[in-house]
């Protein structure tokens, strides 16, 4: 080859390395590097996976971690692409034992998830799960990376998919479960089982999790009855009804035999006594449900002609309740006796108690109430007190109807028992006579408290009032001088108002103030009268002020306090301040560590900590500093925030080799395809369209369209439509849905009002051959007719459609069409 002039590129060597070592001579395959390097030719990573991948077929660990640490010496590292296969040769070969080595070497390098997941599917497919499992194991488990996998439920599905045992599964949640609590593994399952359409694995998997005693609800059973059901699989339905049955508990229960399971028998055309026969030894329990189900689509007479006694029945308030109460709509009016002899029948159950008896009989009773239907109310009354029932709301204050009449009134007093307690005689008496004071409307007034001025104790409302007034004026002084008052009389606020006159005084921009009363309080040990949103907002005040001594205290304080944590407040702004106002690059580096050390802000959210920081360090330090800064915050917490900003940065500089610097460090955190996708992005916002262009036409790049579009719509939020214009014009060659694109762009002209721009993005759908989507249309029509605008010709058509439908028979067909939805539901 050398006499004919051949040229003799590194993938021939590589061939010539695989070769020499399929044929038996690992020494010949050496000699290959030698000659490498005497045609000027440097050796590649996928040089040194040659030889790694013979040693790690024959399970020779040393020789494998051997070629692996030359690639790095040798400036060539595997990629984590080629150290998992690695993995999985040896795990194939069956030397898994002994690749613990290369695990933990994978690990300290750092993963991106697209890959080991990929990897750990493949591993499950050809029936490695233990292998696959201690993969999942050594994945990065931050939790504030949001490409972090905590469920392991791709390793379930994959196994579901490739028709794994129920026991092989159950298994695997096991394991994952054992690691983390929190995963829902053995509800994944399930939930991937139904997907696939398994159902009978779906139960098998329910009976296994029932053995393990697992609590069973019925939301895992009820999508295999519903599944049956629309099959016609009749011994399946029975199936999965009698695991409902045997294996749930509660209410729940209950409501699904109501709202589901009996539904689901008779859409197969089975009878009563077929059901009575299938689950021998349940009938008081099926007595009940079908007594509930004839009350709700029968009424309250037919229900009482087909019950059962009161012996073959069981008190079950939950639906009980709510039988009642979809009832009472359509048949209470029309068969008052029969509701109040299903009531009685009810009462007398077995187990049946009072004060449920009486929530039963108070909700029809305030019904009829409600509607101010008089003579029902009274009838209805009347009946509840023949049958010696009463009901458990509290009818004094019906006297605010002033229409009732008063003989209503009294009866509804009367048969009105809020609380099971013996009265004397004494008692009862003055309960009388206070019930008729009430139905006269004869009140004693109340008088006056004449006691001496000088015992008189100090007019707290008076001085609450007067700091209210404080609060809305934002006055300072007098809101200080108020609570002074407040503290020398021995007012104790509550912790809400506390909270609040303390944030008052930040915003007016007393922060010392209110940080002495935090220490006063702290020091006291009250700090669980503190909201730790309120804090925080101290926090950021006094760093505005140069104190972040102050601050670190405040911060300190939340991992030793007590302090209350309302859900609904975030904490992100005052951490963003505190971050962003920082003095110098070294204070906002003591203040990042101390918010990740004390928590100040949930786990979910500690990523936005990290790009406050960065975003600090890009305002005061320099292209070293930034550097420096980047790869101290990656090796502690294996992130890359503000990815863009600093990739932006090295663009507009031409600072190549710091840019290689941070692409590295990317690379590690987000991989290969994503990095690009951020480089592209930089490029983009640095004016550099063309570089951005080639970036996404990279040979073996997977375009994320996802994140591509999610891109669109930042730009469109910050109305950055140059921006967003150079991305659609990038994409047009790509496969990147065309229609999204240019749906994206026409929305970014349309949130900055350019309509001439906003119309040619119409005429571009049009030119492609593809319709613009009407809400898009209708929406740059509208925008022109409220400026009063002439249409252009290209937008005329799309007028005459909105003017045909009359914009009330618009609303008309949409309120027919939610109605018919909601009676499919």
């Amino acid at each position: 080859m050398k006499e004919t002039d051949y040229y003799i590129n590194l993938n021939i060597f590589n061939s010539f390395i695989t070769g020499h070592l399929k044929a038996g001579s690992p020494e010949e395959a050496a000699k290959v590097l030698d000659i490498l390097r005497s045609k000027n030719l440097s050796p590649n990573s996928e040089t040194y996976f040659r030889y790694a991948e013979h040693y790690a077929e024959v399970g020779d660990i040393e020789n494998v971690m051997k070629y692996v640490h030359e690639a790095e010496a040798d400036n060539v590292p595997m990629s984590q692409t080629l150290l998992l296969n690695l993995y999985q040769v040896m795990i194939n070969s069956g030397h898994g034992n002994n690749a613990e080595n290369l695990l933990n070497h994978i690990m300290k390098i750092g993963l991106f998830n697209s890959a080991t997941i990929q990897k750990s599917c493949q591993l499950i497919s050809e029936g490695f799960n233990d292998a696959a499992f201690e993969l999942y194991m050594k994945m990065p488990k931050a939790e504030e990376g949001r490409l972090t996998y905590h469920s392991g439920s791709f390793l379930l599905k994959t196994m579901i998919i490739n028709d794994q045992s129920a026991e092989e599964i159950i298994s695997m949640a096991d394991k994952i479960q054992e690691v983390h609590p929190k995963s829902l593994a053995h509800q994944n399952s399930l939930l991937y089982s139904y997907r696939e359409n398994k159902i009978d694995l779906a139960l098998q998997l329910v009976e296994l999790m029932h053995a393990k005693n697992h609590p069973i609800r019925p939301v895992y059973i009820v999508p295999a009855i519903c599944n049956y059901r629309n099959n016609n699989n009749i011994t399946g339905v029975y199936k999965a009804v009698k695991m409902l049955i045997d294996k749930t508990s509660g209410q729940d229960k209950e409501e699904q035999l109501l709202h589901c399971c009996y539904p689901a028998l008779l859409a197969l055309k089975q009878t009563k006594e077929d059901i009575l026969s299938a689950f021998k030894g349940d009938d008081k329990l099926w007595n009940t449900v079908f007594f509930c189900s004839d009350i709700m689509n029968s009424g309250y007479t037919q229900a009482l002609n087909n019950a059962k006694t009161k012996e073959d029945m069981l008190w079950l308030p939950s639906i009980l309740e709510h039988t009642l109460n979809r009832a009472k709509q359509n048949f209470l009016a029309t068969e008052l006796e029969s509701s109040a002899s299903v009531l009685s029948l009810i009462s007398q159950l077995p187990e049946a108690n009072k004060e449920g008896m009486r929530l039963l009989a108070g909700d029809l009773l305030f019904y009829l109430i409600m509607k101010k239907d008089w003579i029902s109310t009274e009838t209805f009354t009347q009946l509840l007190t023949d049958k010696n029932l009463k009901v458990n709301n509290g009818f004094q204050n019906m006297s605010s109807y002033a229409d009732m009449p008063v003989s209503l009134k009294e009866k509804l007093i009367r048969i009105s028992a809020r609380r099971d307690f013996k009265v004397r005689p004494d008692q009862r008496a003055q309960d009388e006579a206070v019930i008729d004071r009430v139905m006269k409307g004869d009140l004693p007034s109340r008088q006056p408290n004449k006691t001496d001025p000088s015992l008189a104790k100090p007019n707290f409302m008076k001085l609450l009032s007067s700091l209210n007034d404080s609060f809305r004026k934002k006055d300072l002084d007098s809101l200080k001088q108020g609570h002074r008052e407040l503290q020398a009389n021995g007012f104790i606020m509550k912790a809400s108002y506390f909270n609040s006159y303390l944030l008052k005084l930040v915003q007016l921009g007393d922060s010392e103030t209110a940080f002495s009363l935090f220490q006063e309080l702290r020091a006291k040990g009250d700090d669980g009268m503190l909201d730790k949103s309120v804090v925080l907002s101290l926090g950021a005040a006094l760093i505005k002020t140069g104190n972040v001594e102050g601050t670190l205290n405040i911060l300190k304080a939340l991992s030793e306090g007590k302090f209350s944590c309302e859900e609904k407040f975030s904490n992100v702004d005052s951490v963003k301040t505190i971050l962003i106002e920082a003095p110098s690059i070294k204070d906002a580096e003591t203040l990042h560590e101390a918010i990740i050390k004390h928590k100040a802000v949930e786990t979910s959210e500690v990523q936005k900590v990290h790009q406050f920081y960065v975003s600090r360090i890009l305002m005061l330090s320099d292209d070293d500093e930034v550097v420096r800064y980047l790869m101290r915050l990656h090796e502690r917490y294996h992130v890359f925030p503000s990815g863009e900003k600093i990739l932006k940065r090295f663009i507009e500089k031409k600072d190549v080799d710091r840019l290689k610097r941070v692409m590295d460090v990317g690379l590690h955190v987000f991989g290969n395809n994503y990095l690009h996708h951020l480089l592209a992005f930089s490029f983009l916002q640095s004016g550099l369209a063309n570089k951005a262009a080639v970036i996404f036409q990279t040979p073996g790049l997977k375009l994320n369209e996802r994140l591509i579009l999610d891109k669109c719509q930042y730009y469109i939020k910050m109305r950055k439509v140059d921006w967003l214009s150079e991305l659609v014009n990038i994409t047009r060659t790509l496969p990147i849905s065309r229609t999204q694109m240019l749906k994206h762009l026409a929305q970014g002209y349309i949130a900055t009002q350019d309509l001439t721009k906003a119309t040619s993005v119409i005429r571009t759908f049009l030119d492609d051959f593809i319709e613009p989507p009407k809400n898009l249309v209708r929406d740059i029509v509208r925008l022109y007719q409220n400026a009063n605008q002439e249409l252009p010709e290209i937008l005329k058509p799309y007028e005459q459609v909105e003017k045909k439908q009359p914009r009330s028979e618009v609303n008309q067909s949409s309120t027919d069409e939610k109605t018919d939805d909601i009676k499919i539901i």
